[in-house]
């Protein structure tokens, strides 16, 4: 490459990243279709973990590493049908059923509690499903980089 094109070249990309206009990179759909769109996004990545989880079961690939990655397409899987159903829950509750005492992240459930609401509560609590899936998934990269490392320092010198 020319010098003069390496530097209109810098000179673009600077100007791209200092001087920015309005990049629309995120799209707000209000009701409903982003609720639709988003509830949609929940079913296809829970069914594309379920493929994989069936993938790595039927190959002949073993070891501790796919074992993780099939508990953490399950876990994951999980925490997408419980998010759906949060989603649905909430969308069903009563505007008067919740109550932010302390701003925006305090969110109480005001009484009488119903079925309803204790579904939307249980929901909320996504992260006991997400947080092990994600540990999962830490210890797949793990167990993989294990392997390549064991599989490297077997491996002569050329």
């Amino acid at each position: 490459m020319r010098p003069w094109r390496c530097l209109f070249s810098l000179v673009f990309l600077l100007a791209l990243l200092l001087l920015p206009e309005h990049a629309w990179a995120l799209q707000s759909h209000g009701p409903p279709e982003g609720f639709y769109v988003h509830q949609m996004a929940h079913v296809l990545y829970a069914v594309s973990l379920l493929y994989l989880a069936r993938d790595v079961r039927r190959s002949a690939l073993s070891g501790q590493g796919w074992r993780h990655l099939r508990t953490f397409c399950f876990l994951m899987t999980s925490w997408n049908i419980v998010a759906l159903v949060g989603h649905f829950a909430e969308r069903s509750l009563d505007a008067s059923a919740l109550a932010t005492i302390n701003g925006y992240l305090s969110l109480h459930l005001v009484a009488p509690i119903d079925w309803l609401d204790m579904l939307f509560y249980l929901a909320k609590l996504d992260h006991l499903i997400s947080v092990p899936a994600i540990f999962f998934l830490l210890l797949v990269l793990r167990a993989f980089h294990q392997q390549l490392d064991a599989r490297n320092d077997s491996e002569p010198l050329a």
